[in-house]
């Protein structure tokens, strides 16, 4: 798999598919494999960049980051070394954070955004739920750390439904080279972080997608997130949680699709757009 050597870090990345470039930011703790289910739906239409952010999966950190802006120069440095002048880019909980901040620093970067199970300020709740995440990695084993993502994270219909696929991905994900010390790195940004945005507006289209039964980042705050952008739609997924790239992938990449491509979105009853 290809490896660029940037500034700070030796970065794994995945190309796939052709057209406009398509940036996916993975969560926390998170590698390139989280978005495999939607990946096939995006490459039919877009060439798509997956990436493991710094010390994560098999990316090599040469230093760790200290803010939010670390990661996302990691990005910009990429899409230089790619010759890749603007891009669309989708992130996904920290990632979407990333993405925000992206889009407000780099906003000649940026066709089209897709803010997936995200915020854009911190709040009261927030702090807490990254505070209990925290102690969680710090006392508990990694595999229940995981699961403690995964119940506060996904829907209960699909927990009760995927319990083995579930397992499963908790055993290959306390496999996956993320140290301790990176997770809490994350965590530590996400908490110093009181606005995606860092003040400045963000000018591109985007849409916000958040699950109706997500407990991490619940969905008020991404419908607060759309209201708050010049060009944004607030889109709810019922049924869904804080993934929904892999609860309902075939939803959730034809919608991502259907924005990028300026197409008119294919119904689909578990879509419920809001318009601000």
């Amino acid at each position: 798999m290809p490896q660029i050597e940037l500034t700070d870090i030796r970065m794994h990345y995945e190309l796939s598919g052709s057209g406009e470039a398509v940036l996916l930011l993975p969560g926390l703790g998170q590698t390139a494999r989280v978005w495999d289910p939607i990946v096939p739906i995006l490459a039919e239409h877009f060439s798509v960049i997956q990436i493991d952010n710094r010390g994560i999966g098999q990316s090599v950190q040469k230093r760790a980051a200290r803010r939010l802006d670390d990661y996302v120069a990691d990005c910009v440095e990429l899409l230089d070394a790619l010759q890749v002048n603007r891009a669309h880019v989708v992130g996904m909980s920290f990632g979407g954070v990333l993405a925000q901040r992206f889009a407000a620093d780099h906003p000649q970067r940026v066709d089209r955004l897709v803010l997936i199970s995200t915020t854009g300020h911190s709040s009261i709740y927030l702090r807490h739920m990254a505070l209990l995440l925290g102690q969680a990695l710090r006392h508990f084993p990694l595999r229940m750390f995981y699961q403690t993502i995964e119940l506060l994270g996904t829907s209960p219909v699909h927990y009760d439904a995927h319990e083995a696929d579930i397992e499963d991905m908790l055993t290959q994900r306390v496999t996956t080279r993320v140290t301790r010390r990176v997770l809490a790195n994350q965590l530590r940004c996400l908490v110093s972080t009181t606005s995606a945005r860092n003040g400045r507006p963000i000018t591109a289209p985007t849409r916000v997608l958040a699950g109706e039964y997500d407990s991490l980042i619940p969905n008020c705050y991404g419908k607060q997130l759309a209201a708050e952008l010049a060009d944004g739609k607030f889109v709810l997924i019922e049924g869904c949680g804080h993934s929904p790239v892999a609860e309902c992938p075939q939803v959730c990449g034809e919608a991502i699709c259907g924005f990028l491509d300026g197409s008119k979105q294919a119904p689909d009853d578990r879509l419920k757009l809001v318009v601000n």
